[in-house]
């Protein structure tokens, strides 16, 4: 719930982009760990066919327990277009299980690292840093380093003066 809602309105609020929410198939989607449920806006198929030549950007909430093997493909397939994917708190365990984390520097959640150090060999983990990208894949730390990445996003899509904007409105 934390993950998706305050990156999809921290994005929605600045503006500079066009935010859509995918999701494997139709139908709600059930958040976690509270009773909540949304209604994306298209299905992987549907965007696909939208946007044959892929997204500009693709960020990955959390997901338990990041193993889908269809969203995983889908963004291994994303990235192979040239799409920014960026994984936020334990959204790179999926970003781990697409094969995204190998031979990057990476961080996440402090409760994943034993386990996506162990899938993922020659990840260099980066234990300082709220976010961090490497070769077009970028992976935050837990809840905190939501806004600070998105922040960031914002100012590479629409510029400093976009991010510092949302910044202030957000306080």
């Amino acid at each position: 719930v934390s993950d998706f809602l305050s990156i999809y309105g921290v994005l929605k609020r600045a503006d500079v982009a066009e935010v859509t929410v995918v999701a494997e198939r139709e139908g709600r989607v059930e958040l976690y760990p509270v009773d909540l449920a949304i209604e994306p806006d298209t299905t992987i198929a549907a965007f696909d066919a939208q946007y044959p030549e892929g997204a500009d950007y693709v960020v990955v909430p959390a997901m338990d327990p990041g193993t889908d093997p269809v969203i995983a493909a889908w963004l291994s397939a994303q990235r192979a277009k040239g799409t920014i994917i960026v994984g936020i708190c334990n959204g790179s365990r999926m970003l781990s299980t697409a094969g995204l984390l190998e031979g990057r520097r990476a961080t996440a959640h402090w409760n994943s690292i034993s386990e996506l150090r162990g899938k993922n060999p020659t990840m260099e983990w980066v234990p300082d840093r709220r976010y961090v990208v490497d070769d077009g894949v970028a992976t935050s730390t837990g809840i905190t380093a939501n806004v600070p990445a998105m922040l960031a996003l914002i100012e590479a899509i629409g510029g400093r003066e976009a991010a510092e904007r949302v910044a202030a409105d957000l306080g």
